[in-house]
């Protein structure tokens, strides 16, 4: 059944009356410049800075996920770069470039536990997946864990918190402590690709494998570089009986 547009615009201009209301009651300022709101600010970021995100339109590579600059160079098997590679996850979705104020963010959330950057970094994956995928395609979120070492110095996991908050937003189910790290990687930050790949193997754990049986799988990370430890997930997560694994992540 469509919408009648008359009662859309009448609902948007209540909202917006609304959001001008709070906005003079309680005034929002940017979570960085410092600078007040206005009613149309997007993400709790002052327009200035909101345009230091970078996002990455369409079209995709349908495996990768990476930015292509032509739609015609959209194929099943793969971007040029990954045509002959073979990921056991479905696709791989990333909402941002990693630089500027995305960048910014991620480092104050996940190294200055800054959590406010939270509500940032989570509204901008949840526009980019309303605009670029369908939510009902989705069973259920879950999230690249951490090792119960690295989880006790930190005192959260990024991804966890994110997905929870898509969670609580798309209405759909999520299951945050079932994927587990049962292996004390080293920091993949330094690793070319290949040791990535042998670094991350055998890292993760399905403590309780039905849980994710015939599951349509959101899996979410906070960055894409070469998709290792996103495909290590996604083989575990189709050995318990995944049936699609889709990554996400906030950056590339």
């Amino acid at each position: 059944m469509r919408k009648d547009p008359e009662i859309q615009t009448s609902f948007l201009r209540i909202k917006q009356g609304i959001r001008r209301v709070i906005d003079l009651i309680y005034p929002r300022f940017c979570v960085f410049c410092h600078s007040k709101l206005n009613s149309n600010s997007d993400y709790n970021l002052c327009s200035q800075c909101a345009l230091e995100i970078n996002p990455i339109k369409a079209p995709f590579c349908l495996k990768c996920g990476a930015k292509l600059d032509q739609l015609s160079q959209i194929r099943y098997n793969g971007c040029n770069r990954c045509s002959n590679k073979k990921y056991h996850f479905d696709q791989v979705l990333s909402a941002c470039k990693y630089k500027g104020m995305v960048k910014h963010c991620i480092h104050l959330f996940k190294y200055k536990r800054k959590r406010k950057t939270k509500n940032i970094l989570s509204d901008i994956l949840i526009r980019f997946l309303n605009e670029n995928f369908c939510p009902k395609n989705i069973d259920l979120i879950t999230a690249v864990p951490l090792h119960k070492h690295k989880l006790r110095d930190r005192g959260f996991n990024q991804s966890d918190l994110i997905a929870d908050k898509i969670s609580t937003a798309l209405g759909i189910e999520s299951s945050l402590d079932n994927l587990c790290r049962i292996k004390k990687t080293v920091s993949q930050v330094t690793l070319n690709a290949q040791q990535r790949q042998l670094n991350i193997l055998g890292a993760f754990s399905c403590k309780n494998p039905e849980e994710f049986k015939n599951k349509r799988i959101l899996l979410i990370d906070d960055i894409f570089t070469t998709g290792s430890t996103l495909d290590e997930c996604a083989r575990v997560l189709k050995q318990s009986g995944a049936k699609e694994v889709t990554c996400l992540t906030i950056a590339r």
